[in-house]
């Protein structure tokens, strides 16, 4: 997929060199979202930074965080978005069955209920925005109500990223072929 707006391969500014800089070394090559996006309004890349920053200061499972923006980023169709969960994910030596089966995580005896609790309410979210009192009442029971918070943010910010990277026709950058993840 090529993107809509023409990539820049060299920034004219030190944010967005930095910022290029800061990304190749972090996933092995410069990204098209930093080509296409980053490049042109680097406070973007900057506000993305801190959104990122915050939710790593998360007390929710690792594991949980990266099914929940798969989940979101597959619903949504961002081919990007999902590459980078799933190299994040084989970073982090995580149960790669989960990932698997995520689609699929209903009927999958990997999930434990609080996982499928919280993955219920990050599809209602992205697909409808609001949640029903049933799907809510359920994911209460398994989480508390700042990690309830944590799952919410960690839904809304994957959603911001693929509505930022979608519509502009940004795809894959193959970063899982490049670290060889299957």
């Amino acid at each position: 997929m090529n993107p809509r707006i023409h990539p820049i391969q060299k920034p004219t500014n030190i944010l967005s060199w930095l910022g290029f800089q800061f990304i190749k070394k972090e996933l092995g090559k410069i990204t098209m979202v930093a080509k296409v996006i980053y490049v042109r309004f680097p406070k973007i890349m900057m506000l993305v930074k801190k959104m990122l920053d915050i939710k790593a200061s998360h007390s929710l499972p690792e594991q949980l965080i990266l099914l929940i923006q798969t989940y979101v980023a597959t619903l949504n169709g961002c081919q990007f978005c999902m590459d980078v969960a799933k190299l994040r994910a084989d970073r982090k030596k995580l149960d790669q069955e989960k990932f698997r089966q995520l689609m699929v995580f209903e009927n999958s005896s990997h999930y434990s209920h609080g996982e499928k609790a919280a993955l219920a309410y990050v599809e209602e979210v992205t697909k409808q925005v609001s949640v029903n009192d049933e799907t809510f009442g359920r994911l209460k029971k398994y989480w508390n109500d700042r990690q309830i918070i944590e799952i919410t943010y960690a839904t809304s910010v994957e959603n911001f990223l693929n509505r930022m990277v979608k519509p502009l026709g940004i795809g894959s950058d193959n970063l899982c072929e490049i670290h060889n993840v299957s």
